[in-house]
């Protein structure tokens, strides 16, 4: 038992600490979104006909074109495809959450086999190591038997653990997806696009407007 949960400890421990490093982030950023709101309001910026071509042009600014990246990976942390969600990608949100729960699932069914073996692997031992009345043919089979029972603890071990690591690559990919997309979010809406004249020579500019 200590065994399987020091191996969990390896598997979901770097997990819980890169959530942790979000979470902290989250309430960082959530700090300095706060202080910018106080100092700039949150409504749209019209730029005026004779610095934009054909005509009145808006450019956003506030949360319809943005997304807390360490609040994205906070929730795929929590919930397998849910920062996927908060970006606005449904398909990859049911992919992810798809492949999360799968691996677990197919984890904790491995696990229940190898409790089964150990379980009867230490039967076998205990019955070598405490029946007096063992004749040497029963210790001989019995001991085969143990043999054969430590084989199958060590597969079914190795199996089991495959599927934690998978579980874990998945999960990270997770997060580091939905970190990104919440960069990229509404990226194309971000650009913007003028142009100015004065008759001789023609200026086009182009703006990112992050945060």
């Amino acid at each position: 038992m200590v065994r399987q949960w020091y191996r969990c400890g390896l598997i979901f421990g770097p997990l819980f600490y890169i959530f942790s490093l979000s979470v902290q982030a989250q309430t960082d950023e959530d700090e300095v979104l706060r202080l910018a709101d106080s100092i700039r309001a949150r409504r749209p910026v019209v730029v005026t006909p004779d610095t934009t071509v054909g005509g009145r042009m808006e450019v956003f600014s506030g949360d319809t074109l943005y997304k807390s990246p360490w609040g994205a990976v906070a929730r795929s942390f929590i919930v397998p495809g849910w920062g996927q969600w908060y970006n606005e990608r449904p398909l990859k949100a049911g992919v992810y959450l798809a492949s999360d729960v799968t691996m677990l699932a197919v984890y904790f069914h491995r696990d229940r086999k190898v409790s089964r073996i150990e379980k009867r692997r230490k039967s076998v031992d205990r019955q070598l190591r405490t029946d007096p009345f063992l004749t040497q043919e029963q210790k001989q089979i019995l001991s085969a038997r143990f043999g054969d029972l430590t084989g199958d603890l060590d597969t079914a071990l190795n199996r089991r653990n495959l599927f934690g690591w998978f579980f874990a690559i998945s999960h990270l990919l997770s997060l580091m997806d939905a970190y990104t997309d919440a960069h990229l979010f509404r990226f194309d809406d971000k650009i913007n696009l003028s142009l100015r004249s004065d008759g001789a020579t023609a200026l086009l500019q182009v703006r990112l407007a992050f945060r």
